[in-house]
């Protein structure tokens, strides 16, 4: 018997191989998983962050929009009194 072995040895060994290699890739699988995962929260978090810098300018656009805006004012004259009102 010089180099052969049995059918049970063989597929011990195949199974022995394939249990192995299933390891391998389920630790691949969550590799890339947890990568993904850690990809996807720094989106997220980039994107609110740049939703909070729109939300803080437009804020800051409203107040200058109401500080620059003309104010007009209207007078009128009844009789000896003055009636004002401004918008």
């Amino acid at each position: 018997m010089s180099g052969e072995i049995s059918w049970g040895r063989a597929n011990r060994e195949r199974l022995e191989q394939s249990t192995a290699l299933q390891g391998d890739v389920t630790d691949l699988n969550n590799s890339i998983v947890a990568q993904a995962n850690a990809l996807h929260a720094s989106e997220v978090s980039m994107v609110q962050q740049n939703i909070r810098a729109v939300n803080q300018w437009s804020q800051n656009q409203q107040i200058i929009n109401s500080l620059a805006r003309p104010t007009y004012t209207n007078c009128q004259m009844i009789g000896s009194t003055i009636s004002c009102s401004q918008f």
